[in-house]
């Protein structure tokens, strides 16, 4: 998929926000640095990795750990 195809994809999906934008940043350097063969700074860089970290950490689903169930207790009392 284009990061065109990508971005319209997301900003269908409910409660896409600000997250979006700060992805589409992301892949946008991407494309610079793969097809134009740029070489983002070291500040470009770091934004870019906070970005995309960011937006994993906030669509990412939680994980919730139970406690699992005791034993039974066969024919005890």
């Amino acid at each position: 998929m284009t990061t065109y195809q990508i971005m319209m994809r997301l900003r269908r999906m409910p409660d896409s926000g600000n997250k979006t934008s700060e992805l589409e940043h992301v892949l946008r350097t991407s494309d610079l640095v793969k097809f134009g063969k740029q070489i983002p700074d070291e500040y470009i860089n770091e934004k870019c990795i906070q970005h995309a970290i960011d937006f994993v950490m906030s669509t990412s689903f939680m994980t919730v750990q139970f406690s699992p169930p005791p034993p039974p207790n066969y024919g005890q009392r």
